[in-house]
Formats: C-alpha cells, structure tokens, sequence
C-alpha cells in the first residue's frame, strides 16, 4: 500500500534482507502483541486457578475439586490453543531487520520509555502480589484459622494475578524492544530461543509433581515450593550456558 510504502529502503538489510514499515504497521504490530499477551496471562491465570480451586475444596468434597480443577485446566489449555491458532499477520516482523523513518523511529522510542514505565509498574505490583501471596498463607491459617488448602487457595489466586500482570509487561516490552532495538533484539531471542525449551519441559513436569504430591500426601501448602525452585534451577541453567557461550 501506498503508506507502507513512503518509508521502504529495500536491500539496506544483511544481504539485501528487510522489513520497511511505516507508523500504521508498527501500531497493527503492538495491537496484535498486547491482544495476545492478554490471552496468554488470561489462559495462565485460569490454569493456576485451576489448581486453586483443588487445593480450596481439598478439605471438603473433592471430587467436586477435582471436576473444577479438571474444567478450569481445559480451560486454560484451550484459550492457551487458541491463541497459538490465531493468525500472525506480523510475524515477519520478528525475523528480519525493521527499517523506519527517523522521525517514526523517534516517536516509537519515546512511546517505548512510557511503556516501560508503564511495564515496570506492572512488574512491581506482580511481584509484590507473589510475595505478599506467601504471607497470606501464613496469616490466613495462623491468624484467622482457615485450613492450609483454603490460605493456600487464595495465595495461587494472588499469584495468578501477578503472573498475569508479569506476562503483559514483559510482552509489551520485548514488542517496543524489537521496534526501537530490532538488530540486538533478535541476536536475544534467537539465544533465547536455543534454551527456551528447558523452561517448557521442566515447568508442567514441575506442576505434575506438584499436583501428584498434593493429591497423594495432601501437602499442598508446602508442595508450592517446587515451582520457585524450578523455575531459579532453570534460570540459572539457561545463564550458565549463556555465559559459557560468551566466553
């Protein structure tokens, strides 16, 4: 189209290679990153209320804890499903070079430092909705007398939220990180993308553990711990291996 069109420079990529958008493009990019990262914090969520939901009823009647629990995981995998299906009419955006008018390029960083912000607000409300999350337990069983199951309930559901919360900044970050940072952006995620696969194959093998322990020993209010734990292992990994890669 004629817009997309005024501040294409073709061949000025490695090898002649490049992607020359205008402003239009870059806000369709942004629309579609923020309406999936919503999916994806939304499928999340339910998946961990999920569990909420099990360990609320673990005192009561569980076979209705685990029809909710059983529900909610469908749930969450078919919102999850149904982003993955959804149509990326940008993805090439994240495979080769971006090459903007300057004036758009300007604009687009000064957004990038508003959201950035924004983002970081996100992150810290996030992060102290998981903290605050594991006193809860101990203040809602010691103080106000509720079982371990039901504190620990309500501690998944503060963490749900902030997970979510997590998974939209951090989304909306990498997006202007690859409009405004396009060349070392994708130097990053192609390194990231060499270990991604570890953090996809031990975090559900850690919530398979997690609800195997919970439903054989009725430890739910400990068996939560795994996932920190997982999830510092692998990140620690994944830097070992980045570090030993830059030597």
């Amino acid at each position: 189209g004629g817009a997309e069109e005024d501040h294409c420079a073709p061949g000025r990529g490695e090898g002649g290679q490049g992607v020359c958008d205008s402003r239009e493009m870059a806000r369709g990019f942004l629309t579609e990153r923020r309406r999936g990262a919503r999916r994806i914090a939304l499928s999340v969520a339910i998946l961990i209320i999920g569990v909420a939901l099990l360990m609320f009823f673990n005192g009561g009647p569980e076979s209705l804890g685990m029809l909710l629990f059983f529900c909610t995981e469908a749930l969450g995998v078919g919102v999850l499903s149904w982003q993955g299906f959804q149509p990326k009419q940008y993805q090439q955006l994240e495979r080769q070079g971006l090459f903007f008018d300057p004036a758009v390029l300007e604009e687009l960083r000064q957004e990038a430092i508003q959201a950035r912000r924004r983002s970081g607000n996100m992150v810290l409300a996030g992060a102290m909705l998981c903290i605050v999350s594991f006193g809860a337990i101990f203040f809602l069983s010691q103080y106000l007398g509720m079982a371990n199951g039901i504190s620990t309930a309500f501690a998944f559901a503060m963490i749900a939220l902030g997970v979510s919360l997590f998974i939209m900044a951090g989304s909306d970050m990498s997006a202007y990180d690859l409009l405004t940072r396009n060349g070392r952006h994708r130097q990053e995620a192609d390194k990231e993308s060499r270990h991604g696969w570890i953090f996809g194959l031990f975090m559900p093998l850690a919530a398979l553990v997690f609800v195997g322990l919970g439903l054989a020993f009725r430890v739910w209010h400990i068996a939560w711990i795994i996932f920190p734990v997982t999830a510092i292992c692998c990140s620690g990994y994944v830097n070992y291996k980045d570090s030993q890669e830059n030597e």
